[in-house]
């Protein structure tokens, strides 16, 4: 009897671990699902500047072309960046969320000014605060009335001390009684579509890291939440 006990918690066992293996198959299946969409969208948006540039050419507008060629080449350049991000994982949902933007019609454009080379936070941490930041800011542009500014731009940096990120949008503006509430537990502006964890979140992972959140929302400026996170002292022997 007693052996029989220990082979049915074996099979729980198996059957647990048959599961956990499911469940990452789906997960990479869905990320190899996304990556192929990209992918696609990708395709379409080359063969879109090829169509262009033949215009312009046919029109016998050489300078057009040229102007247009190097607007492309630029654009290549910072996606040839975003690939070089520190963690591959990082760059991956940066261009899932390009793609989600695009689908909605919001302009999404990303400012690598640092590949977060040296910052000694696990990806899964990183990807968690850019994820829920950028989620936001998607949510409030695609949630504008027709005709405002739907741009959402997230933009990465260092300097001799921290490295930064910092993700804004123009619209709309939290309210300066609200901007003191939107980090604590169980506090969302999205009604029933909210779960009121995300910034709070955020905000424990960038402190239990050593890193700072701020938020700045106005008329002039629209809304940017920076996080700064210390770089690591070195010691000279």
């Amino acid at each position: 009897m007693f052996g029989e006990v220990i082979r049915m918690g074996d099979l729980e066992d198996k059957k647990a671990e048959s599961h956990e293996a499911y469940l990452e198959r789906n997960r990479e299946f869905e990320d190899s699902r996304e990556l192929i969409e990209i992918l696609r969208l990708y395709r379409h948006d080359f063969l879109n500047h090829l169509q262009v540039i033949t215009g312009f050419i046919q029109l016998n507008r050489p300078d057009n072309a040229l102007n247009y060629i190097n607007e492309v080449v630029d654009a290549l350049k910072k996606q040839s960046l975003i690939s070089n991000m520190e963690h591959p994982e990082v760059a991956s949902l940066l261009f899932k969320k390009m793609y989600y933007a695009e689908r909605e019609g919001i302009r999404f454009t990303v400012e690598p000014g640092s590949n977060l080379r040296g910052l000694d936070i696990p990806a899964s941490v990183i990807s968690g605060i850019i994820g829920n930041l950028v989620d936001n800011a998607l949510y409030a542009a695609r949630n504008l009335p027709p005709g405002e500014d739907r741009t959402v731009e997230i933009a990465f940096g260092e300097d001799n001390r921290c490295f930064f990120i910092e993700v804004w949008y123009k619209r709309p503006v939290i309210p300066p009684e609200l901007q003191e509430k939107v980090f604590r537990k169980n506090f969302t502006t999205k009604g029933s579509e909210g779960t009121g964890f995300g910034l709070f979140i955020v905000k424990e992972l960038a402190e239990a890291h050593g890193g700072t959140v701020e938020l700045t929302s106005n008329e002039e400026e629209g809304t940017v939440f920076t996080f700064t996170f210390p770089k690591a002292k070195t010691t000279n022997l």
